[in-house]
């Protein structure tokens, strides 16, 4: 191999962050917020708080505020990782890696950092963890601005420092005070203080990743995001040491699930093993579908996070109208294992043509076959029950 002696550079222009950022997730404001929530998830977090300021109050300018009290970031950590574009989080070929708290990462990519660009200009990151070597939390807090990225890109610059607002700074309200005008980490500071149970934390942790310079076209709901969290996530109502919250209201299975006539199986989940990996899935059919046609159909998860979203059947064709009726969940972990990435860079489809993959959407053929079968039956037997 000849050297390379004419200055042959492999480099990566700022537009990495503007298509994977801004580009993949413009204008999906629930599937960014989402990412937040997977992150806290890896972090250790038990809680997640969501608030939606996607409206100007007077005086005050629309926001979206994610925080967690997971375990928050130290400052080598946000050097090392969170500032490293791309970086896997699990090492290659070690799919079993788990976080202090024993939980599998949803995800490997690493660039869901870059989300909150697909719906806003300013990110302000605040982050606690505990300090070893004195023993106390401490607090990093700094923000990344698309419009500096972009005059980076403009010069040709391959890096764009954030603005640091504080460095490891104490964790308490007089350290932040110059900085929080509008008491959005106060409130984060007083959440993580204390515990699920009410018992003050020795040692409060967590983040909070604030997205300002809104670019949404429309105002965010509560009730839009409580039920895309729940339908993006398995976690977020089978976990009993996960919660989510938005404006202040958890996200459970009466807000975030329809109301179904038939449920396959009653109650709970069944297992299948397809080519001698784990499968696990209930469906649903509600008797009238007042939901838009896209929260229709399959949702595939893998470690509780949506894989390949709705609306999808398996390539099931025949009684259409049947599977307008359907909410299924499948989860198949393994997905996020293979050595191959088979599940899309925004998390909406499954490369269904891998070799792993096709006995998987085989058995979903069936099974969505086998579905629609039982819904018929039971809509006929209702209708004559009904009749005089």
């Amino acid at each position: 191999m000849a050297e390379n002696d004419g200055g042959l550079v492999l480099e990566f222009d700022h537009n990495v962050i503007e298509h994977l950022g801004l580009k993949l997730y413009q204008n999906r404001p629930t599937n960014v917020i989402a990412e937040m929530v997977s992150n806290s998830w890896d972090a250790d977090g038990r809680r997640v708080w969501i608030d939606l300021v996607t409206e100007a109050a007077p005086g005050a300018a629309g926001q979206i505020a994610i925080s967690d009290d997971g375990s928050g970031m130290s400052l080598e950590t946000i050097r090392e990782k969170y500032l490293v574009i791309g970086l896997p989080k699990r090492p290659k070929n070690q799919p079993d890696v788990l976080s202090p708290g024993g939980r599998r990462p949803m995800g490997r990519k690493g660039i869901g950092k870059l989300a909150p660009f697909g719906i806003a200009t300013k990110i302000d990151v605040v982050t606690i963890a505990h300090d070893a070597e004195s023993g106390t939390a401490r607090m990093n807090w700094f923000r990344l601005d698309f419009g500096a990225i972009r005059a980076a890109q403009d010069q040709r610059r391959n890096n764009s420092p954030p603005d640091v607002v504080l460095l490891n700074a104490d964790a308490t309200d007089t350290a932040i005070a110059a900085h929080d005008s509008e008491g959005t980490v106060k409130t984060f500071l007083s959440s993580v203080r204390y515990d699920q149970d009410g018992q003050e934390r020795e040692s409060p942790t967590g983040t909070l990743v604030l997205l300002r310079g809104l670019t949404l076209k429309r105002a965010l709901s509560q009730q839009s995001v409580l039920e895309a969290m729940g339908r993006r996530f398995t976690v977020t109502l089978l976990r009993s040491d996960f919660s989510v919250f938005v404006n202040g209201a958890p996200v459970t299975e009466a807000v975030a699930l329809p109301k179904f006539g038939q449920r396959i199986p009653a109650t709970g989940f069944s297992t299948d093993h397809v080519n001698g990996r784990e499968v696990r899935y209930w469906v649903g059919f509600v008797e009238t579908a007042a939901w838009p046609a896209d929260q229709a159909g399959i949702g595939v998860y893998a470690h509780g996070k949506i894989a390949q979203d709705r609306p999808f059947t398996f390539g099931q064709k025949g009684r259409e109208i049947y599977a307008r009726y359907m909410y299924g969940v499948v989860e198949a972990d393994w997905l996020d294992e293979l050595q191959e990435d088979v599940v899309s860079t925004d998390r909406t489809s499954v490369d269904w043509e891998h070799d792993d993959t096709i006995p998987l959407y085989e058995w979903g053929q069936n099974k969505v076959r086998g579905w629609l079968a039982e819904q018929l039956k039971w809509r006929a037997e209702s209708d004559s029950a009904r009749s005089p």
